[in-house]
């Protein structure tokens, strides 16, 4: 029979996998549709900080389960010329590749460099 504290923390992480299951079907599906053109590309400043938080937060239980150590270094305040949605989904397949990859205990490392450029056309 569990406590009440494991019961509780059953039910936590029940919800947060379920949670970013649900953010990364919902994310496929935008991908999908900007590939068969049913949405449009769209260039927009991004703070890169943000898209690396939101790509990670989906990918938390698996960094958990592997025990990897996830570092990511982003100066402040850098933006990118992007289409949020597929740099979001090149950014979440790039950093789960990685974790997959890597052995259980080991380090992941993110790092941005920013070169002062920037425009968006």
């Amino acid at each position: 029979m569990y406590s009440s504290d494991e019961v509780l923390q059953i039910l936590k992480t029940l919800n947060r996998a379920t949670s970013e299951t649900y953010i990364m079907l919902e994310n496929l599906l935008e991908w999908s549709n900007l590939e068969v053109g049913a949405l449009d590309f769209e260039l927009k400043p991004i703070n890169v900080s943000e898209l690396i938080e939101d790509a990670t937060t989906v990918l938390a239980t698996m960094i958990e389960r592997k025990g990897i150590d996830l570092q990511v270094t982003v100066p402040d305040g850098v933006t990118i010329c992007a289409d949020e949605l597929m740099l979001g989904s090149v950014l979440r397949n790039l950093t789960s590749n990685a974790i997959k990859f890597t052995h259980d205990g080991g380090q992941v490392c993110l790092r941005v460099q920013s070169d002062e450029a920037g425009a968006c056309f």
